[in-house]
């Protein structure tokens, strides 16, 4: 299994900023998961910008490299919504970069277990060893990068909040690179969720 990050900052502020942020959320996770091979969307946002160089992060798990090209295939033909998708991503970001990671380790329904938490911390993984059984953590996936910058090996972890961030920290020894923390975005209900 792997993970296929885009980093990204947005043109757009304030209500701008928000309506495609929810439209992203209401839209994504539906034409992303569509395609062969997706087993799992994530859109993040970098909470007190803590989250590193970019704003945003949109994560898709897919089960192999190969649906790469069903990617291309939805792009090529702009079937599904995902013309609209696009034109409208290619009108609102600036800045991107992407990443390909394998999955090393942890949970593998880590980006579908919403109802555990929506604060998501990033971490060199020497420094993060054990965090299992850290109160507030409620899922970890440790990755390795295949493709793309990458900065080593990482884990992430699912927090059940904010308020788990000091028993993170008391456990984190040894950190290659400090970690970040992001929000995750989701439609809740018909408005615009984030979760830090």
């Amino acid at each position: 299994m792997y993970t296929y990050a885009i980093e990204f900052d947005l043109e757009q502020r304030g209500d701008a900023a928000e309506d495609f942020l929810h439209d992203a959320a209401r839209t994504w996770p539906g034409i992303w998961g569509d395609l062969p091979g997706v087993t799992g969307t994530l859109l993040l946002s970098s909470a007190f910008a803590l989250g590193g160089d970019y704003a945003y992060q949109w994560r898709v798990d897919i089960e192999a490299l190969s649906t790469l090209a069903h990617l291309d295939e939805a792009l090529k033909s702009g079937q599904k919504g995902w013309k609209q998708a696009s034109a409208a991503w290619f009108r609102a970001r600036t800045r991107t970069r992407a990443q390909v990671h394998a999955h090393v380790g942890g949970d593998r329904d880590y980006t579908a277990a919403v109802d555990r938490g929506l604060v998501h911390v990033a971490l060199s993984a020497d420094a993060a060893e054990g965090l299992a059984d850290v109160a507030g953590v409620n899922a970890t996936r440790s990755l390795r990068p295949v493709f793309g910058r990458g900065t080593g090996e990482t884990t992430w972890v699912r927090l059940s909040g904010l308020d788990a961030l000091d028993s993170l920290g008391d456990r984190l020894t040894g950190a290659t690179f400090p970690g970040q923390i992001f929000g995750e975005i989701r439609e809740v209900d018909g408005d615009l969720f984030v979760g830090a």
